[in-house]
């Protein structure tokens, strides 16, 4: 498993956006997702969270947001922008974070990683 990540989201709509990160194959009109200081876009993190699957221990994010965690048939839904102690695993499949981003804004979301 890969220990947690780093991802820039844009949001260039008029809308609030919800969506399923690293579960969906393709990302809404209007979103980006890409790795800062890599060549990784989101399709290249897609692959790699379905290949071998991301590992974390909490969220961190440069503003509040709603964030919903599926764990397989489980879900747990938090509205912050830092959440510690929270073993997360993303597999791509039905292990995934759903994520609302505000209209016209651009956030710095991140898997912490386990230490």
């Amino acid at each position: 498993m890969i220990n947690g990540f780093i991802i820039e989201i844009k949001n260039t709509g008029t809308e609030l956006q919800q969506f399923s990160l690293f579960k969906q194959e393709t990302l809404p009109p209007g979103i980006t997702a890409i790795t800062p200081n890599t060549d990784y876009d989101y399709n290249a993190l897609l692959q790699m969270a379905q290949r071998q699957g991301f590992h974390g221990n909490g969220i961190n994010a440069d503003q509040i947001l709603k964030v919903i965690i599926h764990d397989g048939l489980n879900s747990e839904t938090v509205e912050t922008k830092f959440l510690t102690g929270k073993e997360i695993v993303i597999d791509g499949f039905s292990k995934y974070i759903t994520i609302s981003v505000p209209p016209q804004s651009e956030i710095i979301f991140q898997l912490m990683p386990v230490v």
